[in-house]
């Protein structure tokens, strides 16, 4: 309890030991599990736990705690969650129809489709604006995770459960960015292969709430400021130039600065307080680290951020 709104999706993950990343929504209903770090098909009612109800002020976690995946004794965790529209709506805007959950207000939408095999099919998002990036993962059946961003373009895509540097492919986005009410797919397999069950995760940056964007690194301990117009409550973060691991840090795990305790959605790993050093302060964050493996080597960066107070689109009490 405690999250103050019913979710639309949540991504939980065990920090003090090695578990993987887990994520669920609403529209792919309780129990359906998929997992950032790797890159199997959907799970039902994950025995290691998972979640089997959202409520007004948080999750009820289900099945087993012997692995420790979810709820195990005296282990630590995280969870981090996204409001969506608290219910769904069948979106014919695109050539294919999808399921949406989407809340236009705080730019982020839950999307899922069925593929159809075709290069140049457009699928609605749900959103007022164009999205920055577009989380994809293919549901029933083993595929890696498809990530699109503005910084990187159409033409290309990172993976989530990779390290790896964006990789060039019409197949997966019909070198097409995306528009104010679609998204557009190649025939790759892991995007749009036919009778096959997908899951998108669509964001763009909202003033004063959320900010997507791009930063290059220093490889100075007095590293770049990133200016977003709030105080972060999450970043991720991503070079896109270099094999290195995406990470997550947030204000729920170091309740003050440097925020040094970091995830890494990718990997299993179990927190990790080496690698990245943000300062989160009043208008951006800051990074603090000069090391070559963490996130201000020289190199470009992509950067997705929530505030901690957005006062403009706060929930009511």
């Amino acid at each position: 309890t405690g999250i103050g709104f019913e979710g639309d999706m949540t991504w939980l993950k065990g920090r003090s030991q090695v578990s993987s990343h887990q994520v669920f929504d609403q529209v792919r209903g309780a129990g359906e599990v998929i997992y950032p770090n790797t890159n199997a098909a959907q799970a039902t009612d994950d025995a290691n736990g998972h979640v089997s109800a959202w409520t007004a002020d948080g999750v009820t976690l289900s099945g087993s705690s012997s692995n420790n995946d979810l709820n195990g004794d005296t282990y630590t965790y995280v969870a981090w969650n996204w409001l969506g529209a608290n219910g769904t709506a069948t979106n014919e805007t695109g050539d294919i129809t999808s399921t949406v959950s989407a809340n236009s207000t705080a730019g982020f939408s839950i999307v899922k489709y069925t593929g159809d095999d075709t290069s140049g099919s457009t699928v609605g998002h749900g959103l007022s604006e164009t999205p920055q990036m577009v989380i994809l993962k293919k549901l029933t059946a083993t595929a890696d995770w498809v990530v699109y961003s503005e910084i990187v373009g159409a033409t290309a895509a990172l993976s989530l459960d990779e390290d790896i540097v964006p990789y060039t492919y019409a197949a997966y986005f019909n070198n097409t960015a995306p528009t104010a009410s679609v998204f557009s797919l190649g025939d790759y397999t892991g995007v749009n292969a036919s009778s096959n069950d997908y899951v998108a995760y669509c964001f763009h940056s909202v003033e004063g709430y959320s900010k997507i964007g791009s930063y290059v690194g220093n490889s100075n301990a007095d590293g770049p400021f990133i200016y977003t117009g709030f105080k972060p409550a999450y970043v991720l973060v991503k070079r896109i130039n270099d094999t290195r691991k995406w990470a997550i840090n947030d204000n729920a795990r170091n309740t003050y600065n440097v925020e040094d305790n970091t995830l890494m959605p990718n990997t299993s790993e179990a927190e990790n307080t080496t690698q990245i050093y943000n300062d989160f302060v009043s208008n951006g964050f800051k990074s603090r680290l000069s090391s070559q493996t963490g996130n201000n080597s020289s190199g470009t960066y992509l950067y997705m951020a929530f505030a901690e107070s957005p006062f403009k689109y706060a929930n009511a009490r």
